[in-house]
């Protein structure tokens, strides 16, 4: 294991799965359909009896979205970025520090529509 990184518990594992379980707000047969797995399989990541190979990690953060060393070690952040959201992350990056202040106010006030909606 390289230097730096907690040791991977199953137990933590299954918590963090518990987390996307109810993320999703799915069960676990659906959970293992998505991932491709069975089950049974599943059932005894989610107990902590065994943890996901690798390609279930990958499985899961492809089908989820969340990161592997989320998943194996707790790491931040949980979730990767999209795609589709590294052009935003880019052009935000690319603003002058003193722009902040009115994108934080453009933010609130679509947060705010996005509510009123609701």
């Amino acid at each position: 294991m390289p230097k730096g990184h907690p040791a991977v518990s199953a137990e933590k594992i299954a918590k963090r799965l518990r987390q996307i379980l109810k993320a999703a707000g799915i069960k676990q047969a659906e959970f293992a359909r998505r991932i491709g797995e069975s089950p049974q399989k599943v059932n005894n990541w989610f107990t902590g009896a065994h943890v996901p190979s690798v390609d279930g990690v990958l499985n899961i953060e492809d089908a989820f979205g969340y990161r592997s060393r989320w998943l194996i070690f707790g790491e931040e952040p949980e979730k990767r970025i999209e795609p589709r959201h590294k052009e935003l992350v880019a052009a935000l990056d690319a603003l002058p520090s003193d722009a902040i202040p009115a994108v934080q106010e453009l933010l609130k006030v679509l947060q705010n529509r996005r509510s009123s909606l609701s």
